[in-house]
């Protein structure tokens, strides 16, 4: 009985220990998912998904040209996305990510390179960059962020994703 115990507590030791150390592409992978959810659904929670000391920089571009660029941190950030959330003034897009590039950081960061594809506006940003880090709960948030947003990009998306015109393609710039 003692011997059963103790291989039960050393199975869930191993479990749980394989578990706080995922592989970066898994822990990429289930962040991914979770802000695709959330912006999917226009949850407000997705907010959460930003650390407050997060540094985001985001280049607005028109006619593919760089119109305008913004730095700033990620509680201003959440503050103005939580400021025109309910009035649809500025919310995080429904998101999709493709071609997911992973890179494991010293810390435990992880930096994501994706293509961002706007389900909202019909766009596709091919130099989407984030890092991201564990907190204390064990949930990755972003820590470090740039986007772009075409202010030219508009279309009617339909049912699953579906484009009712080809989205454009845009790369944001290091």
């Amino acid at each position: 009985m003692r011997a059963s115990a103790l291989a039960c507590a050393l199975a869930t030791a191993l479990i749980g220990a394989g578990a706080a150390h995922a592989s970066p592409a898994h822990e990429a992978q289930k962040f991914l998912a979770r802000y695709s959810d959330l912006t999917s659904r226009a949850d407000i929670g997705a907010l959460e998904l930003y650390h407050d000391e997060a540094r985001i920089k985001i280049t607005y571009f028109k006619n593919q040209a760089t119109e305008q660029e913004v730095v700033t941190n990620g509680r201003q950030w959440k503050q103005t996305l939580r400021a025109g959330w309910f009035d649809n003034t500025s919310r995080l897009e429904a998101t999709r990510f493709e071609h997911v590039r992973v890179k494991p950081l010293a810390g435990q960061r992880i930096l994501i390179r994706a293509t961002r594809v706007s389900l909202t506006s019909c766009y596709r940003d091919t130099g989407y960059a984030t890092i991201i880090a564990p907190q204390e709960n064990r949930l990755f948030t972003i820590v470090e962020e740039r986007v772009g947003y075409p202010r030219d990009a508009h279309c009617e998306p339909r049912a699953a994703g579906a484009y009712t015109s080809k989205p454009s393609t845009m790369a944001t710039t290091n």
